[in-house]
């Protein structure tokens, strides 16, 4: 009798089965990319919009560090990476209007120049001390772990820049054209403005983002949206900002694809470990 009710009880269980929890970093991106995935199904046409916030990007590296077994040199090493990536990108060109590292150190020294071999050395020296700078930021456990508002610098977005990827997949719907779909896609905020996104390959960032001439099977590719701008124009996200929309308009059957996210983000807490907090 007392084995039958242990097979119950097992049963009810879900057959006793042992599962491991994931990793705590692993749990943790998991958790930050619900925050800013979307995505939405139509007649066989499926498309998912990730909002890639600072915090997701470095949640996903502390993921992958949790799995690889990197150190704490390894992990400051892909922090300096990821914001140099960012702080030197040559998106867009200077005339688009984005607030770029550059800019701001022309506007510290307008004597700059880049091809004087003594100024550009200097201006490495000033670009490192200010990466070093921001991961020191990231990895300092007396600072907020994670930025649920945002800020003027290293907020929701990288660097000047709101960053989306999409991924789109054929489910046994109609192949759709899908190389121009970046012409149809804008931001729109909680006030009715709307955003087109801007790069070196028309809407799309580089040239290797551009996606296929249709939807034949899946399709991958970014858009960037200039948030801090050097011309004086406000943000696309404020301080007031409560909604961002990311509409997909004519396009793939549809009058309209909708992916909406409310802001501030709510980011749970980051879990410890060997009594230090994980900092991102």
């Amino acid at each position: 009798m007392r084995l039958w009710i242990s097979i119950l009880l097992c049963t009810s269980a879900i057959g006793c089965v042992h599962r491991e929890a994931p990793p705590p970093a692993l749990r943790m991106y998991s958790q930050v990319l619900r925050q800013v995935a979307r995505s939405v199904e139509s007649e066989g046409t499926y498309v998912q919009v990730i909002f890639r916030t600072t915090a997701f990007e470095i949640a996903r590296l502390y993921a992958e560090a949790e799995k690889k077994g990197w150190d704490e040199e390894q992990i400051r090493g892909k922090l300096r990476y990821l914001v140099l990536v960012f702080v030197d990108s040559p998106y867009p060109p200077g005339d688009r209007g984005l607030l770029s590292f550059y800019q701001i150190y022309k506007a510290l020294d307008p004597s700059f120049d880049p091809e004087n071999p003594l100024q550009r050395a200097q201006y490495e020296v000033f670009r490192n001390r200010y990466v070093d700078k921001v991961v020191d930021t990231f990895l300092n456990p007396a600072l907020p772990s994670l930025r649920e508002r945002y800020l003027e610098e290293w907020g929701y977005d990288l660097y000047g820049r709101l960053v989306f990827s999409f991924y789109l997949e054929n489910r046994g719907g109609k192949a759709f054209p899908v190389k121009d779909i970046g012409r149809h896609i804008f931001l729109e905020d909680d006030k009715g403005n709307e955003y087109r996104p801007v790069g070196l390959a028309g809407p799309y960032p580089y040239d290797y983002d551009v996606p296929p001439e249709s939807l034949e099977t899946t399709a991958r590719f970014r858009l960037f949206f200039v948030n801090r701008r050097s011309d004086g124009r406000p943000p696309i996200v404020r301080e007031d900002t409560r909604q961002l929309k990311l509409v997909i308009e004519d396009w793939g059957g549809r009058p309209r694809w909708e992916f909406a996210w409310d802001l501030p983000f709510r980011y749970p807490e980051w879990p410890e470990r060997k009594g230090k907090a994980i900092r991102f």
